[in-house]
């Protein structure tokens, strides 16, 4: 196993991540909001300029690619946390009380996920390489 799959990898996690970045920044061109333009731009920039980074096998690449990676997965797999024990604790998606809606407990878990589990999937390749290493 070689660093290649790594890196391959981390095109797929970009690319995912990149989706709703897309959307952000159109939407802010559309709505001539300039938070929701930079802040997609940024996303944007950060995770291909990394990729660019890997790609071209440039000094520090794989460090930096590992703390952007990190920095974007540890807020989600907090929040697969309280979501988890929320379930847990009360039973079901939504708590005693009636309070809270089953279907967007599920519509957000399902969208936290789709960038939880690919940003897992690159660290865990990373783990792999350097322990097979």
């Amino acid at each position: 196993m070689d660093i290649n799959k790594y890196k391959n990898d981390y095109m797929i996690c970009t690319a995912v991540i990149s989706i709703p970045a897309v959307l952000l920044t159109f939407t802010g061109i559309l709505f001539a909001n300039v938070v929701m333009l930079l802040f997609g731009a940024a996303l944007l920039l950060l995770w291909w300029g990394v990729y660019y980074l890997l790609y071209t096998d440039r000094k520090l690449s794989i460090p930096i690619s590992l703390i952007l990676l990190f920095i974007f997965w540890l807020p989600v797999f907090i929040q697969t946390i309280r979501r988890v024990s929320f379930i847990y604790q009360n039973g079901g998606f939504e708590r005693a009380d009636g309070y809270g809606s089953p279907l967007l407990f599920l519509i957000n878990f399902t969208m936290e996920l789709l960038f939880f589990i690919p940003i897992t999937m690159t660290l865990t390749r990373f783990v792999i390489y350097r322990f097979r290493k």
